[in-house]
């Protein structure tokens, strides 16, 4: 069994700051639904319901192929190498049910 040791600062961020990284995260992310609920009012009001789809649709579409063309990109990547025999880490399977290690 593997002898327990304190964790230092450096092993763990404080708390202090995964806090504010995720309330800015939320911030951020509830003032782009205002914006676009707004903006999509507006388009709606100016140019009819119809552009607001068309343009919502145009959207989807754009990022979704930009999304599979960068996904495609990053899969063609060099596998990782694997550790070497008798460097001391081994892969131990844990059962989830028990807590114990598997076979």
């Amino acid at each position: 069994m593997p002898a327990m040791r304190r964790q230092t600062a450096e092993d763990v961020p404080a708390a202090a700051v995964i806090v504010r990284v995720f309330a800015f995260h939320d911030a951020v992310w509830q003032t782009a639904r205002l914006a676009s609920i707004g903006l999509g009012g507006s388009l709606g009001d100016a140019y009819g319901i119809t552009v607001v789809y068309v343009t919502g649709a145009a959207l989807l579409l754009t990022v979704g192929a930009l999304g599979v063309s960068l996904r495609s990109e990053d899969t063609h990547h060099e596998p990782e190498p694997r550790s070497a025999p008798g460097s001391g880490f081994r892969r131990r399977r844990i059962s989830l049910t028990t807590g114990c290690p598997g076979l």
